[in-house]
C-alpha cells in the first residue's frame, strides 16, 4: 500500500495486527523485497496474481489482433506462399540487395576483414537472425564494398564541389616492423550549406620507399587530380615538421616560380619582337599620314605601354602571392619538438633518466609488476620517442602509484 510519500506493508500477522513497516518514497521495489524475505507466502500469492493478469492481458491482445486479421484478410494462405516463405532470397531480389549493402557498409566502415563472410560462426549467426538470407562469398562482398565506396565517392565529390576553399592534411604512417608505409590525405573545409566544418579522407595510398620530397609531391598531386581539385582551390597544406614534408612544398613552389619566370621572360621577348614590327609599320604609316594623325597615334601608344606595364606589375605580385601550395606545420607536432628539447637540459635530464631506469626495471620483473597490480591496480607506463606526451604519461603514472611502488620496493629488498 502506498501513502503520500511512502510505501507501507499491510500484511496481517498471526497476532491479528498489521506489519506496518514503511519505506520512503513510492517506489515498490523495496516493498517487494520486504515481502519476499519476510512474508514469502503473501509474496507468492502476489506473484501468481501478477502472472495471471499478464496472461489475461496477452490473451486479450491476441484475440484482438486475430479479429482484426480476420476482418481484413479472410482468404487462407496458399500452399505456394507457404513454400515461398521457406525459400532463400534470390540474389537479384531487393531484400537480398538491401541486406548485402548494409553488410558491406558494416565491413567497410569498421575495417573488418573480408574473411568474416566465410566464418562458420558468422554464417550461422546470420542464418539464425534471418534464415532466408544467404551470406555472399568473399569475392562478391569485395565487389559490393567497392560499389558502395564508388557511390560514397560520388557523394563526396558533390560535397567538395560546393566548398570554396579546402585545406588538406597529409602525413605518412608506417606499420610495425616497417613492413609497409602509407601516405594519407584528408580534406577539411567549411560548408556554406549547413554552416558546419567537414573532413573527408581523400586517400590512403601504399607508399614505397624512398620517401623523398619529389615522390610525396607527385603522389599528393595525383590524388588531387583524381578528386578534380585544382591548386587554386587548396587554401593551405598542413604537414608535420619532417624534412621531406617541408621540402616537398618548398621545392614545388620554387620550381613553379622558375617556370613562371621563364614564361614571363619569353612573353617579354615576344612583346619586344612584336613591338619592333609595330614600330616599323607605324613608321611606314607615319610617312603616309598628316601631322595631326601623328599626335593621336603617339598618345594611344603611350597609353598602351602604360597599361601593359601596370598589368605585368600586377601579374608579378599575383604570382608571388599565390605561388604553389602554402604549407603550414602542425602546431601540436611543433609543440612536441619544443617539449623534447627539455630532454637535453641538465636540470631535467637526470630526473628523466632515473624515471626511465625505474620503469624499465619494474616492467622487466613479473613479480614486481604483479605486486604493484595487486596494490594499485595499475602498472607503470613506458614512453616512446615517437609517441606524443608519452614521457608526460610515464611521469604521471609514477606519481599516481608512488606510495604503492615504495611499498613494493621495500618488500622485494
Amino acid at each position: 500500500m502506498k501513502e503520500q510519500d511512502k510505501s507501507v506493508c499491510l500484511v496481517e500477522l498471526h497476532s491479528g495486527s498489521h506489519c506496518g513497516l514503511s519505506f520512503k518514497r513510492k517506489f515498490p521495489t523495496n516493498l517487494q523485497g520486504h515481502l519476499k524475505s519476510k512474508h514469502p507466502e503473501q509474496f507468492k500469492e502476489l506473484e501468481e496474481s501478477e502472472l495471471q493478469k499478464n496472461e489475461d492481458r496477452e490473451n486479450k491482445r491476441k484475440m484482438s489482433s486475430k479479429a482484426v486479421s480476420t476482418t481484413y484478410n479472410t482468404s487462407q494462405r496458399s500452399l505456394e506462399d507457404t513454400i515461398e516463405g521457406e525459400r532463400k532470397y534470390i540474389v537479384s531480389s531487393e531484400r537480398h540487395k538491401a541486406i548485402t549493402k548494409q553488410m558491406a557498409i558494416f565491413i567497410g566502415f569498421n575495417n573488418v576483414p573480408l574473411s568474416l563472410v566465410e566464418n562458420d560462426e558468422f554464417i550461422r549467426l546470420v542464418s539464425v537472425l534471418h534464415y532466408q538470407y544467404e551470406v555472399s562469398g568473399r569475392t562478391k562482398m569485395g565487389k559490393d564494398i567497392s560499389c558502395v565506396t564508388s557511390k560514397l565517392k560520388t557523394i563526396f565529390f558533390s560535397i567538395l564541389e560546393k566548398a570554396r576553399l579546402i585545406t588538406i592534411c597529409t602525413d605518412i604512417w608506417t606499420k610495425r616492423g616497417m613492413t609497409s608505409t602509407y601516405l594519407g590525405v584528408t580534406a577539411h573545409f567549411f560548408s556554406n550549406k549547413d554552416h558546419k566544418r567537414h573532413n573527408v579522407m581523400l586517400a590512403a595510398r601504399h607508399f614505397l620507399s624512398p620517401h623523398t620530397a619529389s615522390k610525396i609531391a607527385d603522389l599528393v598531386q595525383e590524388i588531387l587530380v583524381e578528386w578534380n581539385k585544382p591548386q587554386s582551390k587548396i587554401h593551405r597544406v598542413l604537414t608535420d615538421n619532417g624534412s621531406n614534408m617541408v621540402a616537398t612544398f618548398k621545392t614545388q613552389a620554387e620550381s613553379e616560380k622558375e617556370v613562371r619566370e621563364q614564361e614571363r621572360d619569353g612573353n617579354e621577348d615576344d612583346d619586344a619582337t612584336s613591338l619592333d614590327i609595330d614600330d616599323l609599320s607605324d613608321a611606314d604609316d607615319e610617312n603616309e599620314t598628316e601631322g595631326t594623325g601623328e599626335n593621336s597615334e603617339k598618345e594611344e601608344s603611350d597609353s598602351l605601354y602604360h597599361d601593359l606595364g601596370n598589368y605585368e606589375e600586377c601579374e608579378d605580385r599575383h604570382n608571388f602571392a599565390f605561388l604553389g601550395f602554402k604549407q603550414s606545420s602542425c602546431f601540436t607536432h611543433t609543440l612536441q619538438l619544443v617539449v623534447r628539447a627539455f630532454d637535453t637540459l641538465q636540470s631535467s635530464k637526470a630526473v628523466l633518466e632515473r624515471a626511465h631506469k625505474l620503469v624499465a626495471k619494474v616492467n622487466k620483473s613479473t613479480k614486481a609488476t604483479d605486486k604493484l597490480l595487486n596494490k594499485a591496480t595499475k602498472k607503470l607506463i613506458s614512453d616512446c620517442p615517437t609517441r606524443w606526451s608519452s614521457t608526460y604519461l610515464l611521469l604521471c603514472r609514477l606519481l599516481q602509484v608512488k606510495t604503492e611502488l615504495s611499498s613494493v620496493s621495500e618488500e622485494l629488498q
